[in-house]
């Protein structure tokens, strides 16, 4: 999914960080951070939400 209207070899591939913000805060306890990386290089992209188990009983055939 790209909201680029040309594609380059450098650009246009991939999903921005807006839009994964936005999906991630619409989850419960959604939290999306930008962190700068302890390590010296890069950046460190945090996210948490909640997680909630659904068990279903199913039946094998």
């Amino acid at each position: 999914m790209s909201t680029a209207e040309s594609v380059s070899q450098s650009s246009g591939r991939g999903v921005g960080l807006s839009f994964i913000q936005q999906v991630i805060r619409q989850l419960p306890g959604g939290q999306v951070s930008l962190l700068d990386n302890d390590q010296g290089t890069g950046t460190l992209l945090r996210m948490e939400w909640e997680a909630r188990v659904h068990e279903q009983k199913i039946r094998v055939l």
